[in-house]
């Protein structure tokens, strides 16, 4: 083979191997770009998504777990803490084949748990839940994920009321306690003698 052959080949290769470089910087930024709107400090839906992402502090337990509320059966599935975190960019390998998002946290928490199944009567109008009697219910994600930003993790249960009024006659009262810690535990305020 010729010697100018082969250094065209070799030209080629270096200069699409720039251009898909440059293809997937560019994809990365404007699938970023696009995403940040949506995925800023967007809770997680699972506890496994936020374990994957790198947030998640540690489980929860709720009890009650299932009880009847207005004629349904509610359950809940799973309950975690996680750091509060923002979509920082996407890695792009193949776009839309390999890509991957990278995660940079807050200040803050987020208490989310997950119902097992739908429940549509979830509104500001009908049900909510919230945390201890704050003046604020629950964030949600669909009909299934709520979630509570939090800014101390100094306590040994949380109390969460689902009620249909803000006077909390008709109220049922769960209780939530940690359970097994996954992640980096926040650092505690260190007492001085």
């Amino acid at each position: 083979m010729n010697h100018n052959i082969k250094i065209q080949i070799y030209m080629t290769l270096v200069l699409l191997s720039i251009i898909y470089i440059i293809t997937c910087g560019m994809w990365g930024w404007i699938e970023t770009s696009f995403s940040k709107d949506s995925a800023l400090d967007s809770p997680s839906y699972s506890m496994g998504s936020s374990e994957k992402r790198g947030s998640l502090i540690s489980s929860m337990s709720i009890n009650p777990s299932y009880f009847n509320w207005k004629g349904h059966r509610i359950e809940i599935e799973s309950a975690w803490i996680e750091h509060r975190f923002s979509l920082s960019y996407i890695v792009v390998v193949i776009p839309r084949i390999i890509e991957f998002p990278i995660y940079r946290h807050l200040n803050g928490y987020n208490f989310c748990f997950t119902m097992k199944k739908e429940w549509n009567n979830f509104d500001e109008n009908s049900s909510f839940f919230v945390l201890g009697n704050q003046g604020k219910s629950f964030g949600k994600i669909g009909s299934l994920v709520f979630y509570e930003h939090m800014q101390d993790l100094r306590w040994d249960y949380l109390t969460i009321n689902l009620t249909d009024n803000w006077q909390f006659t008709n109220v049922i009262t769960l209780t939530a306690s940690r359970g097994e810690v996954v992640g980096v535990t926040p650092q505690q305020p260190t007492l001085r003698h």
